[in-house]
């Protein structure tokens, strides 16, 4: 299928849906994520590809703050489950998309039959970002801290911000790959090209919202099955071990560590998140079969 838009609030919402079977929508940018995840999804699942107002919605209006309200981000995806005819939906997010998936899945239940979350920790505050910090010089390699004291040498903070929002965004996340990815020479840059940033929105998600968020509200009738997926090298999150404060306020959970993994584990070890993914909802996925899922950790508090 050819990608196609959505035209919501003035936000023109690319979407790109290939394969049969369970609907999966993963929130964010339709090029960004199609680069991300295997394709080998596809035999299994219909993957469905949605951009978001802060990545790869195109503002067609004057922005508002107003305009990113994260409610209006659960209603785009509303919208297009309703626009698709899908039905029930597993909802998939990676880095702070992850959020939106958990909290797209308390504002519509009956619309979601699972909900995954990829390469987040449960609160990205002041103390959550520290802990990452302490973990990651805890974890990190001698090679791994030389090759971004490397990077920040040679690409000064002065450097970074003499590009406008949001390359200047792109070039410090480049600039950080020894936190973000398990090969700490990996070059990330590819992922980006011709992804459209809203840096407005992004600041006020990412910086306002998203760090107070309470993900733990709205539990206590929440029974849809949950699975994080982190990797145990990423430098952006609080660790794991995170998990463990807010584990029993679920009612179905499940934390897979991949532990050759980053930040994106669906790009750095696609066999065995895709192998885990499918087992998660339950699908028979043959071709994964010479990866054991021995080798993930399984983390319980």
């Amino acid at each position: 299928m050819k990608e196609n838009s959505l035209i919501r609030d003035g936000f023109k919402l690319g979407y790109y849906v290939e394969g049969e079977g369970n609907p999966v929508l993963i929130c964010g940018s339709v090029l960004y994520y199609r680069r991300t995840f295997s394709k080998d999804l596809s035999n299994y699942c219909k993957m469905i590809y949605f951009d978001n107002r802060v990545f790869g919605g195109t503002c067609l209006k004057k922005m508002a703050e107003s305009d990113f309200e994260l409610k209006k981000i659960y209603a785009d995806i509303e919208e297009l489950r309703h626009h698709l005819n899908l039905g029930k939906i597993v909802i998939m997010g990676h880095s702070g998309q992850a959020y939106m998936a958990l909290e797209y899945a308390k504002h519509y239940p009956d619309s979601v039959s699972h909900v995954v979350m990829i390469g987040r920790a449960p609160t990205s505050d002041d103390k959550a970002n520290a802990w990452a910090e302490s973990n990651w010089h805890t974890l990190a390699s001698d090679e791994r801290k030389a090759a971004l004291q490397r990077n920040l040498e040679s690409q000064s903070d002065e450097f970074i911000n003499s590009f406008p929002a949001p390359q200047n965004y792109i070039k410090n996340y480049l600039r950080n790959t020894p936190k973000i990815w398990f090969d700490y020479d990996f070059d990330a840059g590819s992922l980006w090209n011709d992804v459209e940033f809203n840096s407005q929105g992004f600041n006020y998600i990412w910086g306002e919202l998203f760090p107070q968020l309470d993900i733990t509200e709205g539990l206590e009738d929440f029974n849809i099955p949950v699975a994080v997926m982190v990797g145990k090298y990423d430098g952006l999150i609080a660790p794991p071990a995170s998990w463990g404060t807010v584990q029993n306020k679920f009612k179905q959970l499940s934390i897979s560590i991949f532990n050759k993994s980053g930040h994106t584990p669906p790009l750095e070890e696609p066999n065995l998140f895709n192998k885990r993914l499918l087992q998660f909802l339950g699908i028979s996925s043959q071709s994964f079969n010479n990866k054991t899922l021995s080798d993930l950790e399984i983390y319980n508090a």
